[in-house]
């Protein structure tokens, strides 16, 4: 289980997200912030092998909305899946790849970040 709260920082603004609701493998931690015009919500979903299933995989999904005259004008959402397929999953190999791909899309100012943003293959 994830500690709770979860703190995340969205445009200088910092989120402190409670946990709202949880099952056996999800849960969501949602907050809105102070001037009430945006909100941020967190989904953590897991989906393991069971049977003759070979496939393992964790999905991280930030949703960000943007409210307008109190209703949902825009919502951005970014999402992080680990998957693993066949032999049984090694989780500090995927942190591994995490590492190297967080590295690329942090370096020389989010270079190749901005390019994926901006639609370019």
């Amino acid at each position: 289980m994830l500690s709770e709260p979860l703190s995340l920082t969205v445009d200088g603004v910092a989120y402190t997200l409670p946990r709202i609701n949880q099952d056996n493998y999800s849960a969501e931690y949602f907050s809105p912030n102070a001037a009430g015009d945006e909100r941020i919500q967190l989904l953590v979903n897991h989906a393991i092998p069971t049977g003759t299933s070979t496939v393992e995989s964790h999905h991280m999904r930030v949703n960000r909305q943007f409210i307008t005259a109190g209703e949902i004008a825009r919502t951005d959402s970014l999402w992080m899946v680990a998957k693993t397929v066949g032999a049984a999953q090694v989780s500090a190999d995927l942190e591994d790849l995490y590492v190297g791909l967080a590295a690329m899309l942090e370096a020389a100012t989010n270079t190749v970040l901005k390019a994926f943003l901006n639609r370019n293959p």
